[in-house]
C-alpha cells in the first residue's frame, strides 16, 4: 500500500498491512510530515508487539486505526487534508494562464499599435497630402475663377454682349421686329380675310340669293 492516499486507507485490509509500508506524503510541510511519521511509527510498534493494525478508516479529519485485538486509535489528519499555504508561486500563476503584477506600465509603440491606438503626436501640422487625404484643399489665396472653373460649377461668365442674333431670337420662340407691314394676298387669306374686291356687278344668281 505504499502508493495509497489517506482517503484510500479505509479500504485496506489487515492482510495487506505488514509494517514495511511507507505512508504517502500527500503534501509538504513539517506538520504533515510529523503526522505521517507518527502513523508509520505506531503501526511498526504494534507489529513488533504482535498486535498489528488490522484496518484504517477515515472519519472527517481523523484517521482511525483498528488493531488486531480490536482496540483503536485516532490520528488528526487535518494537516494532511487542509492546505493553509494560499500563496501561488510565479509558476503557479503562469500555469493558470495569468501573469504576476507587472510594475512596468510603459507601453512600447508596438503595444500601443496592437491596442488600436497611436502614440501621442506633438506635430499638429498637416501636410498637403494629409489635407488631401481628408478630402479638403489647402487654403488658396487665388480666389479668381477661370472660365473653365465657372463652367465646372454650372455657371457662365458675365457676357457683356447683349445683342441677340436672329437665330437666338428664334430659339427663344420669338421673331425679329419686321418693318414690312404690307400683307400679301396669301397672308390676308391665312388670317381669314379677303383683299378688297373691285368688281361690284352682281349676277342674277347673286341677286336671287339676296332675296331680290
Amino acid at each position: 500500500m505504499s502508493d495509497k492516499k489517506i482517503s484510500q486507507l479505509a479500504a485496506v485490509t489487515g492482510a495487506e498491512i505488514t509494517g514495511a509500508e511507507s505512508l504517502p506524503l500527500i503534501q509538504s510541510g513539517v506538520t504533515k510530515q510529523t503526522t505521517i511519521d507518527y502513523i508509520r511509527d505506531y503501526v511498526q510498534s504494534n507489529i513488533n508487539l504482535g498486535n498489528p493494525v488490522n484496518s484504517f478508516a477515515v472519519n472527517g479529519n481523523n484517521l482511525t486505526a483498528t488493531l488486531k485485538d480490536g482496540t483503536t486509535f485516532d490520528v488528526d489528519i487535518t494537516a494532511l487534508t487542509t492546505d493553509t499555504n494560499t500563496q501561488l508561486s510565479d509558476a503557479d500563476i503562469t500555469a493558470l494562464g495569468y501573469l504576476k503584477t507587472d510594475t512596468n506600465t510603459q507601453l512600447t509603440d508596438a503595444d500601443i499599435t496592437s491596442l488600436g491606438y497611436i502614440k501621442s503626436e506633438h506635430n499638429t501640422q498637416l501636410s498637403d497630402a494629409d489635407i488631401a487625404a481628408f478630402g479638403y484643399v489647402k487654403n488658396d489665396q487665388n480666389t479668381q475663377l477661370t472660365d473653365a472653373d465657372i463652367a465646372a460649377f454650372g455657371y457662365i461668365k458675365t457676357d457683356t454682349n447683349t445683342q441677340i442674333s436672329d437665330a437666338e431670337i428664334a430659339s427663344l420662340g420669338y421673331i425679329k421686329f419686321d418693318t414690312n407691314t404690307q400683307l400679301t394676298d396669301a397672308e390676308i387669306t391665312n388670317l381669314g380675310y379677303i383683299k378688297t374686291y373691285t368688281d361690284t356687278q352682281l349676277t342674277d344668281a347673286q341677286i336671287a340669293a339676296l332675296g331680290y
